[in-house]
């Protein structure tokens, strides 16, 4: 534990203009773990956090790339074959806010990542999450991750439908976008409410 710490604290005294000190994959790990769970004792509402996490992603996938394993697994999240955890829904809500990059990820994962182009029809929430990321960030990293979230099984359930099509199973295609409808109305509540909560203290900071 003090080794993490130690470890942290010299990335972010060191800042995103200098030379970052390496971490160790163990230390990524733990903070890719942290920070998807939501009790990371790496800030990610400031710029030092945000760039020590984002040299957290670029060790950690590099390591699983090295094992031959792809992370985030965004691919076989869209076939279906996998469920994103917390830390894997963390890194593409990071992605979609901007602070980490497609780039940052080792092998399949990141040119899977630069192929899906996570800005696309995402403008307006990358905005708010820039905004909010000051006075609102709590509520900005949830929104993060159910954004990233949403996207993925969007996707995955167009691919499903898309293969009933093929099936010639009209019928089911439906249905499961009808299904996909109705799942998205509802998570539209959740939507509207992070996104107002955001705005709100956005615009009480700026009084």
């Amino acid at each position: 534990m003090r080794r993490l710490a130690t470890s942290v604290a010299a990335l972010v005294w060191a800042g995103a203009c200098s030379p970052a000190p390496s971490l160790s994959v163990e230390d990524a790990r733990t903070i890719v773990d942290d920070v998807g769970r939501g009790a990371a004792r790496v800030d990610v509402c400031t710029e030092e956090g945000r760039a020590t996490y984002r040299a957290a992603v670029r060790v950690y996938s590099a390591e699983q790339a090295a094992q031959g394993k792809v992370w985030p697994n965004v691919m076989a999240a869209l076939s279906g074959d996998h469920t994103m955890d917390g830390g894997e829904a963390a890194v593409m809500g990071a992605m979609i806010a901007g602070y980490v990059r497609a780039s940052d990820l080792a092998g399949d994962a990141g040119r899977v990542s630069q192929m899906l182009n996570m800005s696309i029809h995402l403008n307006d929430q990358r905005n708010l999450f820039r905004d909010g990321m000051r006075d609102a960030c709590a509520e900005v990293m949830e929104l993060q991750q159910l954004v990233a979230r949403e996207q993925l099984y969007a996707g995955l359930m167009e691919r499903r439908a898309a293969r009933a099509m093929e099936r010639g199973d009209e019928a089911r295609a439906r249905e499961i976008r009808y299904d996909l409808y109705e799942h998205s109305q509802r998570i539209a509540d959740d939507v509207q409410r992070l996104t107002a909560a955001i705005e709100a203290k956005i615009a009480a900071n700026k009084n």
